[in-house]
């Protein structure tokens, strides 16, 4: 494979990855976190892929010097969508993993709140006076006659 199909191949790839970090960080933004998930099985063939390309270019720097100057300046272009759109699916995630994180500690914070305010039995297992809510039936106990 010729450089020029090899650096137009990471272009394409990298173009993709860009398209599903995009749709990514959307998602996100619209809080249709489960619908990201069904983005991650493309997503993670394209980091592969775009991770195999750049190692082959790493490995051959002089690949970028033996394409055209047009190339060189789409190969440059796509870089920088590239960098831009990780930052942002970047900023995305961390904010999305933030939100959740902060609403599952509201949610823990007022189960344990309810837990700390009602509690209608005494250590001896009576019902404490006033510790019945409002409308509630009244408690009943019952033993069963295990000698039958």
């Amino acid at each position: 494979m010729s450089n020029s199909l090899k650096v137009e191949a990471l272009i394409h790839i990298a173009s993709r990855l860009i398209s599903v970090l995009e749709r990514e960080v959307e998602l996100l933004r619209q809080m249709k976190s489960s619908d990201v998930a069904g983005l991650q099985s493309e997503k993670m063939q394209l980091v592969v892929a775009y991770e195999d390309h750049i190692r082959a270019l790493s490995a051959a720097p002089e690949m970028l010097d033996e394409i055209g100057p047009a190339l060189q300046d789409e190969f440059a272009t796509v870089a920088e969508r590239f960098d831009a759109a990780m930052t942002e699916n970047r900023r995305a995630l961390t904010a999305a993993h933030e939100a959740q994180d902060r609403f599952l500690k509201a949610v823990v914070k007022a189960a344990q709140e309810k837990k700390d305010t009602f509690n209608p039995y005494s250590p001896q297992g009576t019902v404490v006076a006033g510790g019945k809510p409002k409308g509630a039936p009244n408690s009943l106990s019952l033993t069963l006659n295990s000698h039958i």
